[in-house]
C-alpha cells in the first residue's frame, strides 16, 4: 500500500486508526481474501500430514479417505469420483462467494501506476 495513501488521509484529517479503518484496511481486503481462500484451499487438501499423523480410518481427512479407494490391484472408481466432487464442494461454494476479491487481490499488483 503506497504511503502516499496515508499522508493524504492524515492531510484531510484523518487519525492513524481512521486512516487504518477507512484507507489501508479496504485497499488490503482483496489481497486478505485471496490469501485467505489459498490457504483454505492448501488445508483442505492436505494429504501428507493426515496420511503421517492419523492412523485410525474414522478420524481420517476426506484425502485420505479417497487415497485408502485406491489398492493395489482395484481402484474404486464410483466411490473415488463421489468422493472428489464431495471434497470440492466447500472449496467451489466459499470461492463462489469471494471470486470478486481473489480476482482483485491477484490483479492488484499487475498494473504499475
Amino acid at each position: 500500500i503506497p504511503y502516499v495513501l496515508e499522508e493524504a488521509a492524515y492531510v484531510d484529517g484523518c487519525g492513524k486508526l481512521q486512516t487504518l479503518w477507512k484507507i489501508v484496511l479496504p485497499v488490503m481486503f482483496p489481497g486478505i481474501v485471496a490469501v485467505f481462500v489459498f490457504a483454505f484451499i492448501g488445508a483442505w487438501n492436505e494429504l501428507i500430514a493426515g496420511t503421517i499423523f492419523i492412523n485410525t480410518p474414522d478420524m481420517w481427512t476426506i484425502p485420505v479417505g479417497l487415497k485408502s479407494l485406491v489398492g493395489k490391484y482395484s481402484v474404486q472408481w464410483g466411490a473415488l469420483m463421489a468422493g472428489g466432487v464431495l471434497a470440492l464442494l466447500p472449496s467451489a461454494i466459499m470461492f463462489v462467494f469471494v471470486q470478486k476479491y481473489v480476482v482483485e487481490g491477484l490483479t492488484a499488483g499487475a498494473v504499475k501506476g
